[in-house]
C-alpha cells in the first residue's frame, strides 16, 4: 500500500511540474526588412522580438513575415505581445493584423516565404487582441511559429505592419511525465480496490 501511495505521489508531482513548466519564449527569428520599416524606436532590430515582453519590438513590415524558433519543440497555447503606441484597450485608430502559422519544416535563415507552404494556419490576431498579450489556441507539436502581416487588408494606416514584442508557447511534456501519471493512476485504482 505504501508503494502504491508513493507511486501516486510521484506521478502527481510530475504532472504538477509539467503544468508549471510554463511558457518558453522565442529564441531566434528569421526576418528581413522588406523596405516598409523605418528606423525609429529601433523597430528594425529583430532581436527586439526575442525573449519575454519588455516593450521593445520588431516591425515585421507591411505584407512581411517573420519565423520564430523557441529552442525546442512546442505546443499551444501561444501568447503574442504587440506594441502600438497610444493603443490602450482599443487600437481601432491604428489597426494592425497578422496571420499566425505553425510548422516543422523550414529552411531557417533563408527568409523564403515559399517555405511556409506546408505550415498550418491557426488564425489571425489583431494588435488590439495582442496588446498586453493575446492568446492563440492550438495543439500538436511544432518547431516554428510564423507571423504574416495582413494589415493592408483592414485598411490600416500602418506603414510598417504588425509590431512584435514577444511570443511565448508551451513546452512539450516529456514522455516520462505521462508514464509516471499512468503509474499513479494504476496505483490509485489498486488502492481503491484494496479498500
Amino acid at each position: 500500500m505504501k508503494l502504491l501511495k508513493g507511486l501516486l505521489a510521484v506521478s502527481l508531482l510530475s504532472l504538477a511540474a509539467h503544468a508549471n513548466a510554463g511558457a518558453i519564449y522565442a529564441t531566434d527569428i528569421d526576418w528581413q526588412n522588406n523596405g516598409t520599416i523605418g528606423g525609429t524606436n529601433d523597430r528594425a532590430n529583430p532581436a527586439n522580438a526575442l525573449g519575454s515582453p519588455d516593450g521593445q519590438f520588431t516591425a515585421i513590415g507591411l505584407g512581411g513575415f517573420a519565423v520564430f524558433e523557441f529552442g525546442e519543440t512546442f505546443t499551444g497555447p501561444s501568447s503574442i505581445w504587440e506594441v502600438t503606441f497610444g493603443c490602450g484597450n482599443d487600437c481601432g485608430h491604428y489597426p494592425e493584423k497578422a496571420q499566425v502559422w505553425v510548422g516543422n519544416n523550414y529552411n531557417f535563415g533563408s527568409h523564403d516565404f515559399s517555405d511556409l507552404s506546408d505550415f498550418t494556419h491557426l488564425g489571425d490576431i489583431t494588435n488590439t487582441e495582442a496588446n498586453g498579450g493575446g492568446s492563440v489556441l492550438f495543439d500538436g507539436t511544432w518547431t516554428y511559429l510564423a507571423l504574416v502581416d495582413i494589415s493592408a487588408t483592414i485598411s490600416s494606416k500602418s506603414t510598417d505592419g504588425f509590431d512584435v514584442d514577444a511570443i511565448s508557447v508551451q513546452k512539450v511534456p516529456e514522455p516520462q511525465t505521462f508514464v509516471l501519471l499512468g503509474l499513479g493512476l494504476i496505483a490509485l485504482r489498486a488502492a481503491r480496490k484494496a479498500k
